[in-house]
């Protein structure tokens, strides 16, 4: 017994070593095959901030190792639809500076070299949202910009791709396998590759899926989850979102008119959507508080179908915000978002869908060329990749943590 617990201690040991060994390594930049570069990917949403530090391989933005990542709830759509002019608060936008002023403090300690950063549904509407996105630019140096839902699209498309194991050589599927589904705070994206593009590009170990928009096909979804749970507590519920912004409890019925109010709201499918989800996967994107790991969670399983989630919407309506809480984040939205789920599901013709769990869009963000250098320009080149400045010019405040 003495003699195995040696063993094991050594075993301890040596992983130990190895594991600071490889920190070391991907911290210290001259350390690294100069091939590779540590970046940093800010993904801010509609509701909540996501952060991915990794190293990357510079020639085809293959990730070789996550080194850090953290996703911090910040209810910036919630927010919007309680305010009367259109405008985000004060309060929310000091609390998602202070978020993002940690996680730039974090990803420099980490190692990072370069960083990229995007701004979805939210602050595309809000009137002050590009005003927040400017004061992140220049206060804390993160280069965010504000892209389109087209945008967010491929950035979700590519972070499927890597997600399921598409990228690499091993995978058996093909990029027109897969329809891949993102649904945030504020909207929802479904992606496929066009069928006229030529086939995959491939280079030594990797697959480059999807450089641009004009290799998809985008599916605009204009509902999120904060718009399904302020249409359920003002239109069914009759009451002011300002002052409850809980669907709990809930009943059947009104889940019922929730699926009819938030499918009015949905264009109808186009061929190209029909055809892709009769041949392809539909792969599902997203973090702990996305409208699929509530699902997962009420399920107990990645894969579902929509009478499977409806299923689950009949044992769950009537609970309290203290009860859906033991199981559920945002126990508040539970109700709605599965009923949005549901709902898309059974507007497109999707009888099943896959769900992966990501940091929002940051490993699409990690390896879409154009927002970082290319192999032989400099650093901080005008496409993104740029460098943060020290703490004392980035005004790095705000608390120790989120």
């Amino acid at each position: 017994k003495a003699k195995l617990w040696l063993r094991k201690v050594r075993c301890f040991a040596r992983a130990s070593v190895v594991a600071s060994a490889k920190q070391l390594v991907l911290r210290t930049p001259f350390l690294r095959s100069m091939s590779s570069v540590v970046r940093a990917a800010f993904d801010v949403g509609s509701g909540a901030c996501k952060l991915s530090v990794a190293e990357v391989e510079r020639r085809n933005g293959q990730i070789l190792d996550e080194i850090f990542w953290v996703h911090q709830p910040c209810l910036f759509g919630h927010d919007l639809k309680c305010s009367a002019d259109g405008s985000l608060s004060e309060e929310i936008m000091e609390r998602g500076f202070k978020i993002l002023a940690v996680f730039a403090a974090k990803s420099k300690e980490m190692g990072a070299e370069e960083f990229a950063g995007v701004a979805t549904a939210v602050f595309r509407k809000a009137t002050n949202g590009q005003a927040f996105i400017d004061r992140v630019r220049a206060e804390l140096g993160i280069p965010l910009s504000v892209v389109s839902q087209e945008e967010e699209g491929l950035l979700g498309f590519r972070t499927a791709v890597a997600a399921s194991g598409l990228d690499h050589f091993g995978s058996t599927m093909d990029a027109g396998d897969v329809v891949m589904w993102d649904s945030g705070g504020a909207s929802f994206q479904i992606v496929a590759v066009v069928e006229t593009q030529p086939e995959d590009i491939y280079t030594t170990g990797y697959r480059q899926v999807a450089n641009s928009v004009s290799d998809l096909d985008v599916y605009l979804g204009p509902i999120g989850a904060s718009n399904a749970t302020a249409i359920m507590v003002e239109e069914i519920q009759g009451k002011s979102f300002r002052e409850c912004q809980t669907a709990n409890p809930a009943t059947i019925a009104q889940a019922r008119e929730l699926v009819t109010l938030l499918q009015a709201k949905m264009p109808p499918p186009e061929q190209w959507l029909v055809d892709a989800i009769h041949r392809a996967q539909v792969v599902c994107i997203g973090g702990d508080t996305s409208v699929f790991n509530i699902a997962k969670i009420a399920l107990g399983r990645p894969s579902f179908g929509a009478e499977t989630i409806w299923f689950a919407l009949e044992t769950l309506v009537g609970q309290s915000d203290e009860q859906l809480d033991e199981r559920f984040p945002e126990a508040e939205m539970v109700i709605p978002k599965l009923v949005l789920v549901y709902s898309v599901m059974k507007h497109l013709g999707i009888t099943e869908v896959r769900y992966y769990p990501t940091n929002g869009s940051c490993h699409g963000l990690l390896s879409t060329p154009k927002y970082w250098p290319a192999e032989e320009e400099e650093e901080g080149g005008a496409h993104g990749g740029e460098q943060l400045p020290n703490d004392d010019e980035a005004h790095l405040g705000g608390p120790e943590s989120p």
